[in-house]
């Protein structure tokens, strides 16, 4: 893992940044609560917090594949051209105007280090 990625994660528990590798897993030096790694993937989510509360109508609506098909193939195109306009170029869409959007708007030539989407 890229010790830049380090700086990104948050504890889940006191909320802190200050969060190293210990072997396979990571550690909060604030409070010392151990995030558990599996494969490379960590585990942030608090036991202590309880169960998610039940998905609503709407968030229901929104992970069907009904809305997911029309998100990727109109809403989410449509969107990068309006955004990306002019600059950038006749083939805006797809991953080609999902880029310029990202490094023009983003700045992504002026920072150092990884970027979450």
């Amino acid at each position: 893992m890229d010790p830049g990625f380090l700086t990104l994660f948050r504890c889940s528990h006191c909320r802190t940044s200050s969060m190293r590798r210990s072997g396979g897993n990571l550690v909060c030096d604030e409070c010392g609560r151990i995030h558990q790694g599996h494969d490379g993937f960590f585990d942030f989510l608090d036991p202590a917090r309880g169960e998610p509360t039940p998905a609503s109508l709407e968030q229901r609506l929104m992970e069907s594949e009904l809305v997911a098909r029309i998100y990727d193939r109109v809403w989410r195109p449509t969107f990068v051209r309006v955004v990306a306009g002019r600059g950038a170029s006749a083939a805006a869409g797809g991953f080609a105007g999902e880029f310029f959007i990202h490094k023009h708007a983003l700045g992504i030539d002026d920072r150092k280090g990884p970027l979450l989407d």
